[in-house]
């Protein structure tokens, strides 16, 4: 082989894998527009005021949500928060409730709901998205505490073209807030 060639061959190795190194090291945002998949139950006549949630994460677990591994297993890149989160959580929680058949209200009526997010993470490969979301919920009765509770949402979907983790978030929230309604439509029999 002469020398040129061998020159051309590891040109072209150095450009490969420069470019596999790129590709491989982009970053992902969750898309929070959180699309439902819930039936719109009949308006049960119970009125919620929603307090803004607040993010009670530690200061070094915002802004990195998980990481992307391809097919042999290496880091390929983070899963990056998008700046709403919170916002976007509070929202997904809220049109649940409202398909649950909760009416959502702006003015202080006997229920008000607090949130306070506790851990959020999101990890990819090539076959599947997993989501992971922990909040505390706090329901006030006419200013008595009736529920202080901790939920979690998990959620494991196959990988689809969706690159963002939207899918996996969107089932973790619809566990979390499932498995609060289900608390909520207790107390509120009593």
């Amino acid at each position: 082989m002469n020398n040129h060639r061998l020159d051309r061959v590891k040109a072209t190795r150095v450009v490969g894998v420069s470019l596999l190194v790129f590709l491989s090291g982009c970053a992902t945002t969750p898309h929070v527009g959180y699309v439902s998949k819930s039936p719109k139950q009949a308006s049960k006549n119970i009125f919620i005021q929603v307090i803004n949630f607040e993010d009670s994460r530690p200061v070094p677990e915002r802004g990195k949500l998980g990481s992307r591994y391809n097919q042999y297993g290496m880091n390929a890149g983070d899963v990056l928060e998008p700046a709403s989160m919170v916002e976007g959580l509070q929202n997904a929680f809220i049109t649940e409730l409202q398909n649950a058949g909760y009416d959502i209200v702006t003015d202080g009526r006997d229920l008000v709901l607090q949130g306070s997010v506790l851990s959020v993470v999101c990890n990819q490969n090539n076959s599947s998205q997993a989501a992971a979301i922990k909040m505390r919920i706090v329901l006030l009765d006419k200013g008595q505490e009736v529920l202080n509770n901790v939920y979690q949402g998990n959620s494991k979907v196959r990988f689809t073209f969706d690159i963002t983790c939207s899918d996996a978030f969107n089932d973790a929230i619809r566990n979390l807030v499932t498995s609060f309604a289900k608390d909520l439509d207790e107390y509120v029999k009593t």
